[in-house]
């Protein structure tokens, strides 16, 4: 099992997306497709070199919020193989 390195950011907040982060992420994923689009609007040389995956789940969750943290491990879950991260 290899291991897993993550971290957060933002699209539409005082932190946004960098594309540091961008190139250091393998796989990025994003809570909703709209992410993805701003991100390739953003960053479009990087978007086409990278595997942007969306969970599709609406990003109106707080943080910390345990119907949040279910929805991302079943999504997980469904996407494991796609990205060859375990």
């Amino acid at each position: 099992m290899r291991g897993l390195n993550a971290c957060s950011a933002g699209i539409h907040n005082a932190k946004p997306v960098t594309k540091d982060q961008l190139e250091w992420a393998d796989v990025v994923i994003c809570m909703e497709n709209e992410h993805r689009k701003v991100i390739s609007e953003r960053f479009p040389e990087i978007y086409f070199r990278k595997k942007i995956l969306s969970f599709n789940i609406p990003d109106d969750f707080h943080y910390g919020s345990p119907q949040l943290a279910e929805l991302l491990e079943k999504r997980i879950g469904e996407i494991k193989d796609d990205i060859e991260l375990f």
